[in-house]
């Protein structure tokens, strides 16, 4: 039944990735640098004159304004982290779909040597 519910996820899964995530980067980062101005402008105290705040709305206008192209330079590398991330959601379903319990088994014993080489040898009874 998780297989069926992978599997319809799929649509959701991709438009999230592919739609959603490089939209966040692209409007996330002016974002945060303008809150970053304005944190830094009320520091020391949240009452700001009236020429404190145009300044400040200045400097957020220019900043963002000036990080949107730098935001932009950043949404492909996003597309190939969404590719990735896709990539690992096709292999959970091909284990699903094709992997019986003794491979899954075999699969997991096989992790905990590997996980033994990086010094986590009982990885098991560390999750518990």
């Amino acid at each position: 039944s998780s297989l069926l519910i992978l599997i319809a996820l799929i649509p959701w899964i991709l438009s999230l990735l592919f739609f959603f995530f490089p939209l966040s980067i692209l409007i996330a980062l002016p974002i945060a640098f303008s809150i970053r101005i304005y944190s830094s402008a009320t520091d020391r105290s949240n009452l700001l004159l009236p020429e404190e705040y145009c300044i400040m709305f200045i400097k957020m206008l220019v900043v963002s304004t000036l990080t949107l192209p730098l935001s932009i330079i950043l949404v492909p590398s996003s597309f190939v982290t969404s590719m990735f991330f896709t990539l690992l959601y096709a292999i959970a379903i091909f284990y699903k779909i094709y992997a019986p319990c003794s491979k899954v088994s075999a699969l997991t014993e096989h992790f905990s040597c590997i996980l033994d080489l990086f010094g986590l040898g009982d990885w098991k009874q560390m999750l518990k």
